[in-house]
């Protein structure tokens, strides 16, 4: 990580949570293990409420958090987050190139449901 990577991160990720990511199994017919939790920092791109259907005729609102992270912690789509004790799980990553200078930095744009 580069130090303007560390300034970025310093200035725009004041959250705190964890990340579990999904280790793929070697038998395909044991389930995802999400044995491992790394603490992250994050800072909060928007937040909006979708209506959802969990079961049929019977809405609920699903809450969707779009943050930014500076790191690469390898991020793959249905990986879990925890953040304010509530379990999220990854539904799109997106990765925006910021050009400052001679630098160029990478920022991670994910969408959790």
């Amino acid at each position: 990580m580069t130090t303007k990577q560390t300034l970025y991160e310093s200035k725009y990720c004041k959250e705190s949570g964890l990340y579990l990511g999904q280790k793929q199994p070697v038998n395909i017919e044991l389930e995802m293990d999400y044995t491992y939790a790394k603490p992250i920092k994050f800072g909060y791109l928007d937040t909006n409420y979708d209506n959802e259907y969990k079961n049929t005729g019977i809405r609920s609102q699903a809450e969707i958090i779009t943050i930014q992270v500076y790191r690469n912690y390898g991020f793959k789509i249905d990986d879990k987050f925890v953040i304010d004790r509530k379990i999220k799980y990854v539904d799109s990553i997106r990765v925006n190139y910021i050009t400052d200078n001679a630098h160029t930095i990478k920022r991670y744009v994910l969408t959790l449901r």
